[in-house]
């Protein structure tokens, strides 16, 4: 199964898609520059623009730098409070029109990952 691997942090948004079964990437990543500032809108319509150019609909793993649960957004310490409160998942399944997206604190991907 293949998933677009989406890594936001505080100077970039950078993705690739992901064979989950092997973890290796299927081709090149991409990186862009984290908006300034970080709005919850920006970094939305970024991360929308990254989706694009993979030219992809499928299932998207989001690590974001900071504390999630449900998709919730709680802290946003190298990003603009706008995003404190967001569902992102939501906000980023409805403006890439994919079929899932999950958004989980970035240490807790790479700690999945390693499992």
């Amino acid at each position: 199964m293949q998933t677009l691997g989406v890594d936001i942090g505080g100077s970039g948004i950078k993705g690739a898609i992901v064979e989950t079964t092997t973890g290796e990437l299927v081709q090149k990543r991409i990186r862009m520059d984290t908006p300034d500032p970080a709005t919850a809108t920006a970094v939305v319509a970024t991360v929308k623009h990254l989706v694009k150019e993979f030219h992809w609909a499928g299932p998207v793993g989001c690590g974001y730098p900071g504390v999630v649960k449900s998709n919730i957004v709680y802290t946003a310490a190298n990003l603009d409070e706008s995003l404190i409160g967001k569902d992102l998942g939501r906000a980023l399944k409805t403006a890439c029109k994919c079929k899932n997206v999950c958004v989980i604190n970035d240490a807790d991907a790479a700690g999945f990952a390693e499992i």
